[in-house]
């Protein structure tokens, strides 16, 4: 059976415990953003997925967070996944296409999981096992987990395995029924500045989802 790790960025001592024994039976493993910080044991993963751009990652309150960031990637060796051109920053770069969140009706932009899903839900691995998505902060909860709830529906309609840490916790506290509503007329939850400005200009006849 081929396998695979989504790992995120929540690195209790039990994640960090497990997100390392699949590393040292050399599962493959797609990670985010700064994982070396949350998950140090985790050196070399296949993927790492940057969806930002240059101008955001930029920014003073993500500089900080992601210091030294583009030397980490570079000796990680992994197959960076970005959104962004990045000047031909790193060795090893694909742009995501946005053509798998339209196939897989994961059309969701607010949160780097539902990128890692759509790629997961293209590939070959026959298991995919979610590590370090706990999604704590009120605005992950209410912006972000019920879009990667969707798209681990999706990804089991594919007809893979998958295990995901803290679901039980999730559907004790937001039954799945929550996002039944997600479907293909109502498409995309959006929050942010991108929210206020459809909200302004909301002019095309498309169906928008404020959660």
């Amino acid at each position: 059976m081929k396998e695979l790790v989504l790992l995120g960025l929540y690195a209790s001592d039990p994640q960090q415990e497990i997100a390392n024994d699949y590393y040292a039976r050399g599962v493959d493993i797609w990670t985010m953003n700064d994982w070396y910080s949350s998950y140090p044991k985790i050196a070399f993963p296949q993927k790492v997925f940057q969806i930002h751009d240059e101008e955001t990652v930029n920014l003073s309150s993500n500089k900080k967070r992601l210091n030294n960031w583009i030397p980490k990637y570079i000796e990680s060796g992994a197959e960076v996944i970005t959104c962004d051109d990045w000047n031909n920053k790193f060795d090893k770069t694909s742009k995501f296409s946005y053509y798998l969140l339209e196939k897989y009706n994961i059309h969701f932009y607010v949160s780097t999981v539902n990128y890692m899903l759509a790629m997961a839900c293209e590939s070959d691995y026959d298991k995919v096992t979610m590590v370090g998505f706990m999604m704590l902060a009120k605005e992950e909860r209410e912006a972000q987990l019920p879009p990667c709830r969707f798209g681990i529906r999706k990804l089991r309609e594919t007809g893979k395995e998958v295990k995901v840490y803290h679901e039980e916790l999730w559907n004790s506290e937001r039954p799945d029924s929550d996002i039944t509503e997600l479907n293909e007329d109502n498409p995309l939850y959006i929050f942010g500045e991108l929210r206020k400005e459809l909200e302004r200009n909301n002019t095309d006849g498309k169906l928008y989802k404020f959660f």
